[in-house]
């Protein structure tokens, strides 16, 4: 009483018993006021059961995602990072912090706000959307990764991508400079040339041709 009476306004938490003499989780904000040189104390309660039920959920999901060996990210409509898990950070070399204050165009140079665009066309069409880019590390390695892209968070304002990545190092620093060389003889999207680069990086001992790249 001494308590509520001193802050006039008091929140707290606490199990109540119901009648069949089980507990639940509540909310409970005592008001104290004075009516006629009384004093009262006013209480308001609120059931926190669902909510209880939906945070465990939410902390199952969480673990869920960070023992993921892909990596996880949600950015917003301007490619800021909003959230990532465990493997993103190690995929990448930053810890979870930095990474979090990046933007996706400082990892995936091919990446653009017209291309976002074009890549929620279509995924409201077909419900996904994969493909191979390359990822930059904190380090200055290239990664060739395997990217999905949906959007269900939030009305569509938030972008949810899982990221593989399926190759890394000289080898394939070579290769993207062979590839780049053939490009400039022929015309071809860098979609394409992602994508060979990709099937290459899963087959190693596949002969690089301006043909393939067709």
């Amino acid at each position: 009483w001494e308590k509520i009476k001193e802050k006039r306004i008091f929140i707290f938490e606490s199990n109540l018993v119901k009648k069949d003499e089980t507990l639940f989780p509540t909310e409970i904000v005592a008001n104290y006021f004075l009516y006629d040189d009384k004093e009262y104390i006013l209480y308001l309660i609120r059931d926190l059961t669902n909510q209880y039920k939906m945070q465990e959920k939410l902390t199952v999901l969480k673990k869920a995602i960070d023992s993921s060996k892909e990596a996880i990210y949600v950015i917003d409509d301007e490619l800021n990072i909003k959230y990532i898990n465990t493997t993103s950070c190690e995929m990448l070399g930053y810890d979870y912090e930095e990474l979090l204050s990046k933007n996706m165009k400082e990892i995936d140079k091919h990446i653009s706000l017209e291309k976002l665009k074009r890549i929620r066309e279509d995924v409201e069409k077909f419900g996904k959307r994969t493909f191979f880019t390359k990822h930059e590390t904190k380090y200055g390695d290239i990664l060739i990764t395997n990217n999905s892209w949906n959007f269900p968070y939030l009305n569509k304002i938030l972008n949810y991508m899982t990221i593989n990545n399926i190759g890394h190092g000289i080898q394939l620093e070579n290769t993207l400079k062979q590839f780049e060389a053939i490009k400039t003889k022929i015309n071809v999207s860098d979609e394409q040339l992602m994508n060979q680069i990709a099937r290459l990086a899963q087959s190693p001992n596949e002969i690089i041709s301006e043909e393939s790249l067709e």
